[in-house]
């Protein structure tokens, strides 16, 4: 990712798990960020403004910091079902248009009676001529005759109607299979992924605080190389970052005083942020959320 007012060049290290940024000139190379384990691996990257938008490896989260660095990573959208790229669209983006060339998009330009649609500035010989186009959201098309976006006739239509063949089943995260002969088409999901066509994942607000959602079914199923497809071992866990304990990560350590009564200390376990309650002689009993 480019960001030309600083003429800096941003990207992603899956492996090395980091957000690193490069003067063009192949000087001032700095470590935006490298992420604990817990935190996942930086993916797809955009920059705007001040900050470093981009998403986690898998879990498919979208995140934000600022671009030099300095604060926290702030959470924008939390495990969506599928994330394939991240652009961020404003019109301070576009370089600037040339004298007496008018924008075509000013109040969203041609698309502006129609419902739904976007209009999008398409540069034409590095910026020397501008045209535009309407987009409409997904799963909608474009109504030639009115211009409006409709929802997709076909897309419907497939999902209400019983598929035979794997030619018009679309499982997404997931594989189909047919029976032996050739009909009877069904999805076969990936891990952390259910539903008639595997589009629904699992984990999607499981785990609070930032806590990192697994499978433990489908790990071990994966180490020994078979599939798991029933849905009673699609039972998910977190693995919670520190600060953090609880099912679902909700409970916080940094101050677990109150979770314990009648003058007993409290302490944490450095495994698995386990909270103890160290009670006062005549006293007994487990920390109370």
């Amino acid at each position: 990712m480019f960001r030309f007012s600083f003429r800096r060049l941003y990207w992603t290290d899956l492996k090395l798990r980091t957000i690193e940024s490069l003067h063009l000139e192949g000087r001032l190379r700095k470590t935006v960020k490298k992420f604990h384990p817990k935190e996942g691996k930086p993916d797809r990257i955009d920059v705007f403004e001040s900050f470093v938008y981009f998403t986690t490896h898998q879990h498919h989260r979208v995140m934000k910091m600022n671009k030099f660095g300095r604060g926290n990573v702030t959470e924008v959208a939390e495990e969506v079902t599928r994330v394939s790229d991240i652009v961020m669209m404003h019109k301070v983006k576009h370089l600037p248009l040339p004298i007496g060339v008018e924008n075509p998009c000013s109040k969203n330009g041609p698309c502006s009676g129609h419902h739904s649609a976007f209009c999008l500035i398409v540069p034409v010989d590095n910026y020397s001529r501008i045209t535009s186009k309407c987009e409409c959201p997904d799963n909608f098309v474009r109504d030639e005759a009115s211009g409006n976006c409709l929802p997709d006739s076909k897309k419907q239509t497939t999902s209400m109607t019983t598929v035979n063949s794997c030619g018009t089943l679309n499982c997404n995260n997931g594989k189909c299979v047919e029976d032996k002969h050739g009909g009877n088409a069904r999805c076969e999901c990936d891990p952390l992924y259910d539903g008639p066509t595997c589009d629904h994942f699992i984990c999607a607000g499981y785990c609070w605080n930032g806590g990192i959602c697994f499978n433990v079914h489908q790990m071990l199923a994966s180490a020994i190389g078979v599939r798991i497809d029933d849905d009673k071992l699609k039972q998910v866990r977190c693995t919670c970052r520190k600060g953090f304990t609880g099912e679902r990560c909700e409970v916080s350590t940094t101050d677990c005083s109150s979770m314990c009564s009648n003058n007993a200390t409290c302490s944490v376990s450095a495994v698995g942020n386990k909270i103890t309650c160290n009670c006062q002689p005549g006293f007994k009993g487990k920390a109370q959320p």
